[in-house]
Formats: structure tokens, sequence, C-alpha cells
């Protein structure tokens, strides 16, 4: 009876370490909607599911056949990944081949992205802003500690760098807040 019990909860546990792995890897802490969750759950669930089916279909055509302990564990270590590689590399994929079948119908690209911020600021390199307001420069310096879930970031100032130093690469505009962002990453040697 245990042994049932825990390959129940074994069974479960996809969806979860899926969920788990993915908001690890976008360092996301907070908590989503209860839909959301539920949603997530489901299509790394799912996904995970039919990866270790479709291995166990290939194993018996092999003539190998999985013990329900070897398809548990090949199910959580699938979840895992799939939860690691979805913000990494997978997302991109989905998100392309979405585009390819959107124009293929005639529709308009979609992006995953929830900000632009998250989109140009999170890339592992440096940028150096200046933030206007009404015209006005309110704050300056390398953009730092880009929190998604709270929508914002800091700005640093280092010693050592000038403007000679950069070369401006874009402007971002808030048109209903009259805000604008001038980007500058350093200049190529």
């Amino acid at each position: 009876m245990e042994l049932n019990l825990l390959q129940n909860i074994a069974q479960a546990a996809p969806g979860f370490i899926g969920v788990a792995a993915c908001k690890l890897m976008n360092g996301n802490p907070q908590k989503e909607k209860l839909n959301n969750e539920v949603l997530a759950y489901f299509l790394f669930g799912g996904t995970t599911w039919l990866l270790v089916a479709s291995l166990d279909n290939i194993c018996s055509l092999q003539g190998l056949s999985l013990s329900e302990s070897t398809r548990i564990a090949c199910t959580i270590i699938c979840a895992a990944l799939l939860g690691i590689l979805w913000p990494v590399w997978l997302r991109d994929k989905a998100v392309a081949l979405a585009n390819i079948i959107n124009c293929y119908f005639g529709k308009n690209p979609i992006f995953v992205e929830e900000t632009i911020l998250e989109k140009l600021g999170c890339d592992n390199k440096p940028h150096y802003y200046e933030a206007y307001k009404s015209g006005t420069l309110v704050a300056s310096g390398w953009g730092e500690h880009f929190i998604r879930s709270e929508k914002s970031f800091s700005l640093r100032q280092i010693e050592g760098y000038g403007m000679e130093d950069l070369q401006e690469v874009r402007y971002i505009i808030w048109q209903d807040k009259d805000m604008i962002l001038k980007e500058y990453t350093l200049k190529e040697t």
C-alpha cells in the first residue's frame, strides 16, 4: 500500500518539478495566480509524460522494458530538464515556431517578454542608462539588479568610465509616462 502511495506522489511530481525549475532559472520567487500555476503544472507534467512514453516505446522497439520506477525516475529527470531549458533555450524556439505558423496564416508575431526592459536589459551585458522625465535628466548609471517580478532595476555609478567610452544604442520611450531611457554600451575597441 505504501509503495502505491509513493508511486502516485512521484507520478504527480513532474509538473511541480518543472514549474519549480523554471522559476529557479527565471529568478522568479513570486507566487503566480492559481490558474497560471495549474496551466504550467499540466504543461510540464503532460509534456514530460509524453516524452517518457515515447522513450518507453522506443525502448520496447529495441526489445527493452522499462520498470515503473525507471519510468518515474525518467519522468522526474525530464521534468527538471524541461523546467531548466524552457527559459534558457526552449521558449525562444517555441516562439520562433509559433511565429512561423502565424506568418503562414497571416497573423501577427507573438512576444513572450512582459516588458521591453526584460528583453533588452537581461542579456548579461553591461548597459549604461540615462533616464529623462519631462526632458530632464533624473538618473544615470550602469543597469543592475533587474527584478522581473517588480519590473524594475537599479542604476549604479562606476568610477573610471566616461561618456567618451560609450556609444549610444537606442531610446526606450514610455509615451504615457513622459519618460525616455537612453541606452549606451561600451565602444568597441
